[in-house]
């Protein structure tokens, strides 16, 4: 995950009182999450192998 994404993102996180901003927060982290797991970085390819060991 970008970590630029995540620290713009981190101001909703905390707004935990809005269900609709928590719901945005989520969905947007998934989708970051889903399309860097599309690319094989090697992050998240290191990823790939300690979930399928675990």
């Amino acid at each position: 995950i970008d970590l630029s994404t995540t620290s713009l993102l981190s101001p909703l996180k905390g707004n935990t009182g809005s269900i609709f901003s928590r719901r945005f927060y989520e969905s947007t982290v998934n989708a970051v999450k889903n399309f860097s797991l599309k690319r094989n970085t090697p992050a998240t390819l290191k990823f790939k192998r300690v979930k399928s060991m675990g």
